[in-house]
């Protein structure tokens, strides 16, 4: 079966498919050299973990498993009604957000925002000269929010943002 429908199995509402080719040195490209089906994802890195997205996550594999006949019935938590999956995509280029000076971000968008080009994405905040104006960052492209940094110091060519695209 296609990556696209067991991504929909999970009844997550966004997916995103990386394909870093069957070479890369990842555990997913292990698998898929092994000929093995895996499931590998980001449900709340960087401090975004929630009851709320943990609950998600256990869903998403609950309905992963009883859709491949692993089991008949969720096994880690309540059962949660499956999503229509949207698909996004994760380009370089316009989708990746970095800095051109050192300073602190200061983000005002979150993970999974919708955003517009020419939006405000977030501040830098010249550490050393603090009565500069703070430099805006605004997005680039349209699409979802998948990355953001939290508020940090930050270097020249550090990202701080990353934007995918409805496909």
């Amino acid at each position: 079966r296609s990556s696209r429908h067991r991504q929909r199995l999970l009844g997550i509402p966004f997916a995103l498919t990386a394909d870093n080719g069957r070479d890369s040195p990842t555990t997913m490209a292990a698998a898929n050299r092994a000929g093995c089906v895996a499931v590998s994802g980001e449900f709340g890195g960087g401090g975004t973990a929630t009851t709320d997205t943990l609950t998600q996550t256990c869903a998403a594999l609950d309905h992963f498993m009883m859709a491949i006949g692993l089991t008949n019935e969720p096994v880690l938590g309540a059962e949660v009604p499956a999503q229509p999956t949207v698909f996004i995509n994760q380009t370089g280029g316009s989708g990746v957000h970095t800095v051109a000076m050192h300073g602190w971000f200061e983000p005002v968008v979150e993970i999974g925002d919708i955003v517009v080009k020419g939006q405000l994405a977030g501040r830098i905040v010249d550490l050393v000269t603090l009565t500069n104006s703070p430099q805006e960052i605004h997005f680039k492209c349209d699409g979802i929010v998948t990355s953001r940094r939290l508020h940090t110091e930050v270097r020249p060519g550090d990202c701080v943002l990353t934007v995918a695209q409805f496909v």
